[in-house]
């Protein structure tokens, strides 16, 4: 069963808070490139550990306007009735809006997840008022055999040109996204890229030094 949505004044878990983003040099060139891709379903981050993808995601997102939905994935989002409730929930907590009717994943509907999915996201874009980004972290702490690999391009057909998706990962998108980025309504930026503007950076703030 389920369990309950908490109350507003209830904490959301460690997973569903955004990071703090303090003292970060703005990273220009790549933010350019991010402004250049509103028109997409959704962009796709890759780099190594520490390569600063989750910040980069952040530090652009501070300077719009629109809510955003931080969601750091892990193994327990192998479970998929999981991920739609703390999606769900962290919906509510950070649009203010009346989300406790999002559907709930229950057994009769797991041997189509896709058309679930596309249920839960029309229903949940229904209840957005307001301009809104969401975003999911460390994407490689997903199992390969994960439902949410099936999930993702239900999310970026039903939400996409209207509600922002950016993913934070190690690795390369799935296959299952393979046709996304076939039509290019799915933007990757890569570890080349994202080595070269650290490089850019460096030099700029070397080149600042007394």
């Amino acid at each position: 069963m389920a369990p309950e949505l908490l109350a507003p004044a209830e904490l959301l878990p460690a997973k569903l808070v955004r990071p703090r983003s303090q003292g970060v040099y703005p990273r220009d060139r790549l933010f350019r490139v991010l402004a250049d891709q509103q028109k997409m379903a959704a962009v796709w981050v890759c780099g190594p550990a520490g390569s600063g993808k989750t910040t980069l995601i952040n530090s652009y997102l501070e300077q719009s306007t629109s809510a955003c939905i931080w969601y750091q994935l892990d193994e327990s989002d192998g479970d998929i009735a999981s991920f739609f409730y703390h999606l769900g929930r962290a919906a509510g907590k950070v649009m203010g809006g009346n989300f406790a009717d999002l559907p709930l994943l229950t057994p009769e509907f797991y041997p189509n997840i896709p058309l679930f999915s596309r249920r839960f996201f029309e229903t949940l874009r229904s209840r957005l008022k307001v301009s809104c980004a969401i975003v999911l972290d460390n994407y490689q702490e997903v199992d390969t055999r994960a439902p949410l690999h099936q999930v993702l391009p239900v999310a970026l057909d039903t939400l996409g040109h209207g509600v922002g998706i950016y993913v934070c990962s190690r690795q390369m998108p799935p296959a299952e996204l393979a046709r996304h980025r076939a039509n290019r309504s799915l933007r990757v930026i890569g570890w080349n890229q994202l080595r070269l503007d650290l490089d850019i950076l460096s030099g700029a703030v070397l080149s600042n030094q007394p």
